[in-house]
């Protein structure tokens, strides 16, 4: 988790949709996961972790996100509601 250590505060979201706009899904990945971590109701971060699980086709890891998502906003339905969500 080194690399997440060196991001400054208030530039997770600006780091995290540059990697996925680069297509690192595994390194954006590597960030979420320390988000969630650290605030596991954190809905954009554990969007952003469901949609780069799913562009590394680990769709067990990703439906388990959009599951957790489902859990803590019920009144989200939708994956593309999800994928709307807000900043880290």
């Amino acid at each position: 988790m080194n690399s997440v250590m060196n991001i400054k505060d208030g530039e997770y979201t600006a780091t995290v949709y540059g990697l996925i706009k680069d297509q690192k899904f595994i390194e954006a990945t590597r960030i979420l996961q320390y988000q969630n971590e650290r605030d596991p109701k954190n809905r954009a971060a554990l969007s952003l972790l469901a949609y780069c699980y799913y562009h590394t086709q680990d769709f067990s890891s990703a439906a388990d996100c959009y599951s957790q998502l489902s859990y803590n906003f019920p009144g989200t339905s939708t994956i593309s509601d999800f994928s709307r969500a807000g900043t880290l």
